[in-house]
């Protein structure tokens, strides 16, 4: 299972972040890691499918 998950940095760039994972639960602690980074320079924005992952690349 592959999650992404979008991430705001710094100078209001997005950034991308993915992993691979083998279970749901594992996908869900990564997403949890990532919003519990408390980095004011990096924001969580939000967790999006492989689907919509495509349908940005290709906009």
């Amino acid at each position: 299972m592959k999650v992404y998950v979008l991430t705001r940095v710094v100078n209001n760039d997005f950034m991308l972040n993915s992993g691979a994972f083998s279970t749901e639960e594992k996908a869900r602690g990564f997403t949890e890691k990532m919003e519990a980074v408390k980095n004011p320079l990096f924001s969580v924005v939000h967790r999006i499918t492989e689907m919509e992952v495509d349908a940005l690349l290709k906009e």
